[in-house]
């Protein structure tokens, strides 16, 4: 079916057939989204990075200094004062160089976030909240303790990265934190400190984060993640808006919110898919076996394909999964425009923008990787 444009709001207003609606839709994964993947698996991003420096040495030219630097750290006080060297491919030496301590060093890198907001530097504040809310994820329930104990001395972006490494700890005890957090972001969609909070709460598993899917998903607030939300923390409310994405969206649209609506629908049952439908639909004069016939649809799908759709989402990437020809494909476009400083290039267009992945490999917006470096050249 072709998409039709328009915007249309409204929790049970059934627009008429001729109606143009506008379908909200961002296919760009959010920053918090990019972190938490990088926190699901320990030792990907090493491999990845280990990758890019066989495939890109210019990159590994670059922050070579800075990763030994970082190995030649003995006590996690060094490497705490090593942090903004921690960008690019330094980076995941960093994280699994904090990983060899114990929680007993949460206590440090919370004094070390407390101090974060009062930097003058935007780009280093951001490589600072990156690297410790991502070392406190594996710091277990004194890592959990410790971005508590400090969360509201962050700033929004340094929040919304800890909402996501709470929901990785499963920390319950958070869940009030993560909602107000929430409720006071969730209509700034343009820097999308909400999806942070969202993550936090699904995999929290706080039952708020259906009540806040089901508002989004009503509101057609499509943005990348939010099928993949709805599949884990979804419930009944979601059951017609996504059928509405099916029906409206393209084909990306369509194959997320099927899969999203499969997992619903197994989670809450016939009956449940059944008494929802007829909940929105009590208006209308339509027979009940409508709503079976629907429902059986829904449940004719594989109970696992959902979960096997966002896999990635949940699971995190094996380092058997690893794509190396992959990866060298991607980068394959940066070839000519890595052999010398961006200042000599006679092709300015191959320069990411600050919001792209880096031009090194290593996944990482350019802006919080090698942009400064570049710049500084420049």
């Amino acid at each position: 079916m072709a998409k039709r444009t328009g915007r249309h709001k409204g929790r049970n207003r059934q627009a008429p057939p001729d109606e143009e609606l506008e379908l909200d839709w961002d296919p760009v994964p959010s920053a918090q989204t990019l972190f938490r993947t990088h926190l699901l698996t320990p030792g990907t991003d090493e491999l990845l990075a280990q990758a890019s420096r066989n495939l890109r040495p210019l990159a590994w030219a670059r922050d070579r200094k800075k990763a030994e630097r970082i190995e030649q750290a003995t006590t996690a006080e060094e490497l705490l004062d090593l942090i903004l060297l921690a960008t690019g491919l330094a980076r995941p030496v960093w994280q699994r160089r904090m990983r060899e301590f114990g929680p007993e060093v949460a206590v440090l890198m919370a004094e070390r976030l407390q101090q974060t907001a009062g930097l003058d530097d935007e780009d280093g504040r951001t490589i600072a909240y990156e690297q410790l809310v991502g070392a406190l994820r594996w710091k277990g329930e004194a890592g959990a303790g410790a971005l508590l104990e400090c969360f509201d001395e962050l700033g929004d972006y340094g929040k919304s990265l800890a909402c996501v490494a709470l929901g990785l700890l499963e920390a319950e005890t958070g869940g009030d934190t993560v909602w107000a957090f929430y409720e006071r972001v969730k209509d700034e969609p343009d820097e999308r400190y909400f999806v942070g909070a969202l993550w936090g709460l699904v995999d929290m598993g706080d039952p708020r984060a259906a009540d806040a899917l089901a508002e989004l998903l009503w509101e057609m607030r499509y943005f990348y993640e939010v099928f993949a939300l709805a599949h884990k923390g979804g419930d009944g409310r979601v059951v017609m808006p996504l059928m509405l994405a099916m029906e409206m969206g393209g084909e990306e649209m369509q194959g997320g919110a099927s899969a999203a609506l499969s997992s619903v629908a197994h989670r809450i049952g016939r009956e449940g898919v059944v008494a929802e439908l007829a909940r929105i639909g009590s208006e209308e004069d339509v027979p009940v076996e409508t709503y079976e016939s629907l429902a059986s649809t829904m449940l004719d799908t594989p109970p696992d394909l959902g979960a096997e759709y966002f896999r990635s989402f949940y699971q995190g990437l094996r380092p058997d999964e690893v794509d190396l020809p992959g990866l060298e494909n991607r980068l394959t476009a940066f070839d000519s425009a890595a052999d010398e400083p961006f200042a000599q290039r006679q092709e300015p267009h191959k320069r990411p923008g600050r919001n792209d992945p880096c031009w090194c490999g290593s996944g990482i917006k350019y802006k919080h990787c090698h942009w400064r470096e570049d710049r500084g050249r420049e």
